[in-house]
């Protein structure tokens, strides 16, 4: 079963921070999840709320400060906000992105940081599939996953309507019956946020293939 660290190794170090990732790196998880919004100057930045308030020093919206001023504040330990490209040159294709397109506005410009660096691999993912939608229409060939809190007819409908491979569901919420069903649908399933190891033995023995966590040393 293949670990990611949920927004880096966010159990122990700022949220979306390069510190976050870089342990990830060390550590030698599978991938990472993170998150993306728009700046004021149109470049994907990692942070999950469209708010600073939770996660810096600043208050306001994330899209009202450019990527350069966004950079300068404190996320947490002297971190600041990074763009995805920060996280991907820090990568160095030695991590796959489960890429969350929060914000409006982003999906052309984290197809375009993806596009620079080949060799990272990367699947985009979102509550919004109206944003997947978009996604699939600008690239045909990138992996989607769409990401839901429940199993539903609906989410398992548009996941093969947009070629998704991947269903990405709250833990919770996975049950024998509705992993079956899942994979009967030709879909994989990754389970956030899991922070147990109990359950991520449960999950395993199901055959769930992705588990998120905030901390690798719980599992």
């Amino acid at each position: 079963m293949k670990i990611y660290a949920h927004r880096g190794i966010s159990g122990r170090y700022p949220e979306n921070t390069l510190a976050a990732f870089r342990a990830a790196l060390e550590e030698g998880v599978y991938g990472v999840e993170l998150d993306i919004h728009a700046s004021a100057d149109g470049i994907p930045v990692v942070i999950h709320d469209d708010s600073l308030d939770r996660t810096t020093n600043a208050s306001g919206s994330v899209r009202d400060l450019t990527a350069a001023e966004l950079a300068a504040l404190d996320a947490g330990n002297g971190q600041g906000v990074p763009t995805f490209d920060d996280v991907v040159t820090l990568a160095q294709g030695r991590l796959h992105f489960d890429v969350e397109i929060k914000g409006a506005n982003c999906e052309q410009g984290v197809l375009d940081v993806l596009s620079r660096n080949p060799g990272t691999k990367a699947a985009i993912s979102s509550f919004e599939w109206d944003v997947l939608a978009k996604v699939r229409a600008i690239a045909p060939d990138v992996e989607l996953w769409v990401l839901t809190s429940t199993v539903t007819d609906e989410a398992i409908a548009t996941a093969r309507e947009l070629q998704a491979t991947t269903l990405a569901v709250m833990h919770l919420s996975i049950s024998r019956e509705t992993f079956q069903r899942t994979s009967a649908a030709g879909l994989e399933v990754m389970a956030w946020t899991v922070n147990r190891k109990s359950e991520a033995d449960r999950l395993r023995d199901l055959g769930v293939v992705a588990i998120c966590t905030d901390d690798p040393r719980y599992l």
